[in-house]
């Protein structure tokens, strides 16, 4: 029996976030590729992609996490896919707040890349993470 199709503005809406410490092209437009790949295998509508280029994530503030939050609190239930943790912010100090944005404004957060292959602390498997505020297990 085939697939049922669905309709894309049946899919649940996300966005994509990148940060990446240097201004590089090729790397950029590779994980572009990623978030998108990851919302076609998850059946999410990809409906736009906000990045931070040339911050180290050491910062909290930044102009792309700012559209974020502002999307999140326009969409209920949005989807951030990022590439890996680390797109957040390599520590862990800056990361967890933004996680924690994420989850409190209602988004769930997708973690694209993580080949780990087993959960650990943020639910994070193989081919990705689902974390939101009714949820205790990924799916």
């Amino acid at each position: 029996m085939p697939k049922q199709q669905v309709k894309s503005s049946e899919q649940p809406p996300a966005v994509g976030y990148i940060r990446l410490d240097d201004h590089d092209d090729a790397a950029f437009a590779g994980l572009l590729k990623d978030i998108a790949t990851c919302c076609l295998r998850e059946r999410l509508r990809l409906v736009r992609t906000f990045y931070d280029r040339g911050y180290d994530g050491s910062q909290l503030a930044r102009a792309g996490i700012v559209e974020v939050q502002e999307a999140l609190r326009e969409t209920p239930g949005l989807v951030v896919v990022v590439p890996t943790l680390d797109h957040l912010s390599p520590t862990v100090v800056i990361r967890s707040p933004l996680t924690l944005m994420i989850h409190r404004l209602g988004g769930k957060l997708l973690v694209a890349c993580e080949p780990n292959g087993k959960l650990d602390d943020f639910g994070v498997t193989q081919y990705g993470v689902w974390i939101g505020p009714d949820e205790g297990e990924p799916s």
